[in-house]
């Protein structure tokens, strides 16, 4: 009876929004009307967006290369939107209620089954409360928020059935946020800004100081600077630009005791060499055409000890070596080792072509 609801829903405010005349608009990924466009260049743009309108609907169509992808469905009470229904290829996904123009009730979907409902709850103009519910009908969790005399938000805290509960709080200096704490039980991470960028982390246990990490920008990039308390050493990590790793050095007592470089082709990481005393692991990486990781090499004091290739997400096989030849040949889905397959004596040929193998 839901599908057939939800059916019966769809071709009605589709015919709807048929009887008004359609407006169309080079869009993205996310539906957003960048520039009206005539419906003769549709061709001319990946993502389009047709809008029609009839009394109080609102039909919006995403087309990505001329194929339908989202479609959001509205319904106004004079100008303020009342309802909206989202369908991704074809199916139900969300519906939200609207009051005053502030969402109250968004449920979702999935294969045309309810699977989560929030409602939301006001005072005055601020809002105070997300209560989340599955399926069922079942809270799951709370939010509640707390507000400053300057309408702020100051705290938020979440409360579940079995009394848990997570607290996030911000703190000010004039229009800045300065500090920020994310925790639970007493446990947390304390943010630090200055003038608005990540200044330091805190891990807290209680009363008790874990580590600090401090931030600070550079010329090309930025660096951090770790302090784990209770190890007693210090990690060092440059990064560039664009915010990928570039070397990191661990210190102990002042004593360095591993270090780490990265290396970068066409904005991916190409090598990783670690060092430590006695030790030097390379990993060299190699991409597809389409710019997926396909395999990985590893030695270790420049001996190749591992093959690693990549066949899916999370899933990947490893040829081993000992010696310059393939000893095993181990096998992982979902991330986890399903088998091992002993090399043939003639190892060193190449090894299986798939996870199968």
């Amino acid at each position: 009876m839901m599908r057939r609801g939800l059916a019966l829903l769809s071709t009605l405010l589709i015919s709807v929004g048929a009887a008004g005349a359609a407006e169309f608009y080079q869009s993205n990924e996310l539906g957003m009307r960048i520039a009206p466009i005539e419906a003769t260049q549709r061709g001319e743009h990946q993502w389009v967006l047709e809008v029609e309108r009839d009394g109080s609907t609102e039909v919006r169509t995403l087309f990505d290369d001329g194929k339908i992808t989202t479609r959001w469905e509205d319904g106004y009470q004079g100008t303020r939107l009342a309802s909206e229904s989202v369908f991704e290829n074809g199916k139900l996904v969300s519906t939200t209620e609207f009051k005053n123009g502030r969402p109250e009730k968004q449920s979702e979907y999935s294969g045309g089954e309810l699977t989560l409902v929030r409602e939301y709850a006001y005072a005055g103009d601020l809002l105070k409360s997300v209560s989340v519910y599955d399926g069922n009908g079942a809270l799951q969790y709370r939010d509640i928020y707390s507000e400053g005399t300057d309408g702020r938000l100051r705290r938020a805290v979440r409360e579940s059935p079995d009394g848990k509960r997570s607290v996030a709080s911000f703190t000010f200096s004039a229009d800045r946020l300065i500090a920020e704490w994310l925790g639970s039980g007493g446990d947390g991470v304390l943010f630090r800004y200055s003038g608005g960028d990540l200044a330091a982390k805190e891990h807290w246990s209680g009363t008790d100081l874990q580590s600090t990490e401090e931030i600070s920008a550079t010329r090309n990039g930025s660096v951090s600077v770790t302090t784990d308390f209770s190890s007693g050493t210090a990690t060092t990590k440059r990064f560039n630009e664009a915010g990928k790793i570039l070397s990191e050095e661990v210190t102990k007592k002042g004593v360095t005791i591993r270090t780490a470089q990265y290396t970068y082709r066409d904005g991916k990481l190409s090598t990783k060499v670690t060092k430590s005393s006695g030790h030097r692991e390379e990993v060299q990486y190699e991409y597809d055409n389409g710019g997926e990781l396909s395999s990985s090499r590893t030695t270790v004091n420049r001996k190749l000890v591992k093959v690693t290739h990549y066949t899916g997400k999370d899933t990947y096989f490893e040829d081993l070596y000992l010696n310059g030849s393939i000893v095993l040949h181990v096998y992982y889905e979902n991330g986890k080792k399903v088998k091992e397959v002993a090399a043939s004596p003639a190892g060193a040929g190449g090894g299986p072509k798939g996870a199968g193998g």
